[in-house]
């Protein structure tokens, strides 16, 4: 199974910030893919505040959530349910994931893995590629070949890799005027006629941030009918974030488990 975690190898890390507006023909595919990671290196950190929806086979969950991130991987994440009762907390410190679920008053630690991370958020990433999508990107895929052309929507176009071998193809969608994505999803050919989506990303209700349009609706889903929805009503980037936030004691008394 592909899942996002084909997309680990990032590309070049000494991007410059996001020019102005594309004029002209379409650009080619080494340039939309230097612009979107000039994009993805600008947020350096993120707060956000608001709504949360957990669906999957097993049943859902609605709360709140107040979300912090430092790139590339730290992370912090409360989540409240019904009348403001937290649910879970999960820390990411860089190198140690730290869970609390407060339904079974339970602790749990372990390295970061996508394994680890999947068995509290269903989906499997990793911290540095949860960071990314939470900053409004999408990892990119190592590919073979790029593509670029224009998409249904006035004033966007679409970036198409095809991976190694060709077994698997990324798809991103995103705005000429500032380079935000839209929408992505990853393919993968497994013998049918056609390929089955992996996972998607949507993005939606942007508001106007340095350097440029960053989506307070971020939703994902993966093809086992597994789906993340956040809207947040309160979103900063590039701010300085307490460190403390991603420290956390286990409360005494409580058990804690080892992840491997």
């Amino acid at each position: 199974m592909i899942l996002w975690g084909a997309l680990s190898c990032l590309l070049a890390a000494c991007a410059s910030l996001p020019q102005g507006p594309w004029v002209g023909p379409l650009p080619d595919g080494r340039q939309v893919i230097a612009r979107l990671e000039a994009r993805r290196l600008a947020v350096r950190s993120f707060e956000m505040q608001g709504a949360i929806q957990v669906k999957t086979p097993e049943g859902e969950l609605h709360g709140d959530h107040l979300i912090s991130g430092v790139f590339p991987d730290r992370l912090r994440a409360d989540v409240l349910g019904p009348f403001g009762q937290p649910v879970l907390t999960l820390v990411n410190t860089g190198s140690r994931l730290i869970v609390l679920d407060y339904r079974e008053n339970q602790a749990f630690v372990g390295p970061p893995s996508r394994q680890n991370v999947a068995r509290f958020l269903g989906l499997a990433l990793s911290p540095a590629e949860i960071y990314t999508i939470l900053a409004g990107s999408v990892p990119l895929l190592p590919h073979e070949k790029a593509r670029v052309a224009p998409a249904p929507e006035p004033g966007q176009a679409q970036l198409k890799l095809l991976g190694e071998g060709g077994a698997v193809s990324q798809a991103v969608v995103f705005g000429l005027f500032d380079f935000a994505v839209r929408r992505a999803w990853l393919e993968e050919w497994t013998g049918r006629d056609r390929p089955g989506t992996e996972m998607e990303c949507l993005f939606g209700s942007f508001v106007s941030l340095e350097p440029g349009d960053y989506p307070r609706s971020i939703e994902v889903k993966d093809r086992h009918q597994r789906q993340i929805i956040l809207v947040s009503d309160q979103l900063t980037l590039n701010q300085a974030v307490d460190g403390a936030r991603f420290e956390m004691a286990i409360p005494p008394g409580v058990p804690t488990r080892e992840l491997k």
